[in-house]
C-alpha cells in the first residue's frame, strides 16, 4: 500500500473516531419530581442559567466550592439552557400552568468517558449569580458511554450528589458560593479621602525641597 493509501486510511479512521463520539443529552428538570430552588427553597426564577457539562477530575469542590474563576477553569461545557427554557412556560398564557424551577433542553456531546454535571446559577449569567449548585449522578446514570453514540435522557430527579448545593428529596438547592469581597460605599469613599491626602501631603513635600 502507497504512502498516500496509508494516509487515506488513517483520515478515515479518525473521522470514524470522531464521529463514533459524537451525541446528544436530553437533560433538564422535570415538574413535581424535583426542582431547581435556592438556598432559602424558593424556585429558581425563570431565566436563571442552567449549564450542562464536565469538571477535569482534579476538581477540588471542597475548598474551592466558593470560587467561580476556578471552577470554569475546570469546566468543560456541553450545553447552556435557562430555567422556563423546554415549553415549560407560556409567557402568554395562564400562570398558574407554569412549572417553577424546571426546564428541559439538548445538548451534543463529544467525548465519551465522560461524568456530566448540572451547574445552576440562581441568575441569568454566570456574573450576576450570588448563589450556585453543582450536581451530578455517580452511580453510572449520567456517565457518556453508556448511550453514547446515540442519546441519552438525564434528569435532575436522578442527581444522588451535590458538590455545591444540597439536594432533598424534591428540590436541587443552590447554595451561598460566591467568594467575592465587595466594599460598600461609605468604606470606599474613606478609602479615596485617605488615598487623595496621601498624595496631597506626598506632593508638598516634593514642594519643599
Amino acid at each position: 500500500m502507497t504512502i498516500r493509501r496509508h494516509l487515506y486510511a488513517l483520515a478515515a479512521l479518525i473521522t470514524t473516531c470522531l464521529t463514533a463520539q459524537a451525541g446528544t443529552v436530553s437533560w433538564g428538570s422535570e415538574a413535581i419530581e424535583r426542582l431547581f430552588a435556592d438556598s432559602q427553597g424558593d424556585y429558581l426564577a425563570f431565566g436563571s442559567l442552567a449549564l450542562l457539562g464536565t469538571f477535569d477530575p482534579s476538581t477540588d469542590f471542597a475548598t474551592y466550592a466558593t470560587d467561580y474563576d476556578y471552577l470554569s477553569g475546570k469546566f468543560t461545557l456541553f450545553g447552556e439552557a435557562k430555567i422556563g427554557d423546554g415549553g415549560f412556560y407560556d409567557p402568554n398564557g395562564d400562570p398558574a400552568q407554569w412549572i417553577y424551577g424546571g426546564f428541559g433542553a439538548v445538548a451534543d456531546v463529544n467525548s465519551l468517558d465522560t461524568q456530566l454535571f448540572y451547574w445552576l446559577f440562581n441568575a441569568p449569567t454566570a456574573v450576576a449569580a450570588t448563589e450556585w449548585g453543582i450536581f451530578t449522578n455517580i452511580s453510572g446514570l449520567w456517565t457518556t458511554p453508556a448511550s453514547l453514540p446515540e442519546s441519552m435522557q438525564t434528569d435532575i430527579v436522578q442527581g444522588d450528589f451535590a458538590h455545591v448545593g444540597e439536594l432533598t428529596e424534591t428540590l436541587a438547592l443552590t447554595a451561598f458560593a460566591r467568594n467575592v469581597s465587595v466594599p460598600d460605599a461609605s468604606s470606599t469613599g474613606a478609602l479615596l479621602l485617605f488615598a487623595l491626602a496621601l498624595c496631597t501631603a506626598t506632593e508638598r513635600r516634593k514642594n519643599r525641597r
